[in-house]
């Protein structure tokens, strides 16, 4: 992955390999501690999924693991289902 950040615009790219993990619907964490250190600490996290209502399942059990004391992308990264994205 590489992240460029100039003025107001964000810009990640994502090789070849984390596009495959995309498409079999691993999420992709993304940190945002290179881009400013008061950052350290914060992430982005992308998550694949067929449609809306799909993800607002998975969003509502990310919401739920990270409730129930979930903080790193691997713990939040279990609590999504695996699925396959076409």
């Amino acid at each position: 992955m590489v992240k460029l950040k100039h003025r107001g615009l964000l810009v990640i790219g994502i090789n070849k390999k984390e596009l495959e993990m995309l498409r079999e619907g691993a999420p992709l964490p993304v940190s945002l501690a290179d881009l400013d250190e008061k950052l350290k600490g914060q992430m982005v996290m992308l998550i694949p999924g067929e449609d809306d209502k799909y993800l607002l399942r998975v969003m509502n059990t990310v919401a739920d693991a990270y409730q129930n004391g979930a903080t790193s992308p691997i713990e939040i990264a279990k609590s999504i289902p695996k699925r396959r994205v076409q």
